[in-house]
């Protein structure tokens, strides 16, 4: 075989199913094209993709690994992809391999217990990469959790394979696979419209009296039914005249919903690794004056950025929008724009120009919009006094603008009678 030669076999007969449907062959072939082409400007002979996260609910994680191997093993997965050779998927329990067979778009897929680092090294020496350059990759978005690997993989690595260089390039490959493709994108329109279909059913659900835990398992029931996967529901509620919180409990509890309470949401359902994401809020009872302030201009500011943000603005266009926050006085922990597909990630752009939040200042903030960059519109003004709420939804960048994944609008004010 020629050392120019990329070689890649995937798997023709890939099984549907609801936990990772499969794209088409092009897809697969496209991605392991941007990949490489990344490898090779970089001077890599080899990934090693760790895979090892999800947030809760149904989410399976390890969004790294599986954008290469459509899979993710029970406890962790690793991938390696060789510049020029096949790529391989470790994962650790045996009796799992044939269902991994019929999931993953590769065709080379091996368990060798739950110590996955000692076959990752056997596949490198197969590979003559003993003295190689390896980009170790790890689970998750880099610029949400910065992690690559586990202590004792590392160790492992050291010892194992002295010669060769091993380098993290988590951010490189995060960006390698910023920009999604039309597959990608129907993936993610498909998992927002089910997010829409749960949201509703929870909201109509409301009613003072009704427990929290009761809400979230409702959007769970009605995601499942139309084959999404929902990562987490964050649900709670409390006093629009003495409010309590700021945000929505990650485990609902048996706490009631009360009458003239504000509740918040924040939902995420996905269909194949691929999320909408809504960040909602509604009331029992007509708000009071503070929380109607906050709404009216949190509803504002996030139709103005799907109006106005276009492909070539700049994290300076999006600093802008948010001016209104600014001018109430408020303040805001989370970005106006922020890359989301499966978690947050770059861009994270988007901070009330004369705001305090510390997070404004953060390395790497600059950025420029194009078409497919898939991003969560976030408008989550805080006051001095403890009032807060968001507005916010899954959206994508196209040739000309800004749209919104979702049906759904969280901009339209939604009140529940105190007294139903």
């Amino acid at each position: 075989m020629a050392r120019g030669t990329m070689t890649l076999t995937l798997n023709a007969n890939m099984v549907d199913n609801d936990w990772l449907p499969p794209f088409s062959l092009a897809e697969y072939e496209r991605r392991f094209r941007v990949v490489r082409r990344g490898m090779e400007e970089q001077g890599l002979d080899a990934l090693v993709i760790y895979g090892a996260h999800s947030f809760a609910g149904r989410d399976l994680g390890q969004i790294n690994a599986v954008y290469l191997s459509n899979y993710a093993a029970f406890i962790h997965t690793y991938v390696v992809v060789p510049l020029h050779d096949e790529p391989t998927v470790f994962i650790p329990i045996a009796p799992h391999l044939p269902n991994a067979k019929d999931l993953s778009c590769l065709t080379d897929i091996r368990s060798v217990g739950t110590r996955c680092e000692l076959g990752v090294t056997d596949r490198l020496k197969e590979l003559g990469l003993e003295r190689g350059r390896i980009g170790v990759v790890g689970p998750l978005n880099a610029s949400w959790w910065n992690m690559s690997l586990p202590t004792e993989a590392t160790a492992h690595f050291a010892e194992a394979l002295p010669e060769a260089e091993l380098r993290v390039v988590s951010e490189l490959y995060e960006q390698w696979r910023l920009i999604k493709s039309d597959e990608e994108i129907d993936h993610q329109r498909r998992a927002a419209s089910i997010n829409d279909a749960a949201q509703e059913a929870v909201v109509q659900a409301t009613r003072p009296g009704v427990r929290h835990h009761d809400l979230s398992e409702i959007g769970y029931a009605a995601a499942q039914k139309l084959r999404g996967n929902t990562a987490y529901i964050h649900m709670s509620s409390t006093s629009m005249a003495h409010p309590t919180m700021t945000y929505p409990d990650p485990y609902p509890t048996h706490k009631e919903v009360g009458p003239d309470e504000v509740v918040l949401s924040e939902h995420s359902v996905g269909f194949g690794g691929y999320y909408g994401k809504l960040m909602t809020t509604w009331f029992t009872g007509e708000p009071t004056k503070e929380y109607r302030a906050l709404f009216d201009v949190a509803s504002e500011v996030y139709r103005t950025a799907l109006a106005e943000l276009k492909p070539g603005m700049t994290s300076a266009d999006a600093d802008r929008l948010m001016d209104p926050v600014a001018k109430a006085g408020w303040t805001v922990p989370f970005p106006l724009v922020s890359g989301w597909s499966a978690y947050n990630s770059p861009p994270m752009v988007g901070w009330p120009s004369s705001g305090d939040d510390p997070a404004a200042n953060r390395p790497g903030a600059s950025a420029t919009f194009e078409p497919g960059m898939a991003v969560r519109i976030s408008v989550n003004p805080h006051t001095q006094d403890g009032r807060a709420l968001w507005v916010a939804s899954a959206c994508v960048f196209t040739e000309t603008g800004l749209e919104s994944l979702h049906a759904y609008d969280p901009a339209a004010l939604r009140v529940v009678p105190a007294d139903a």
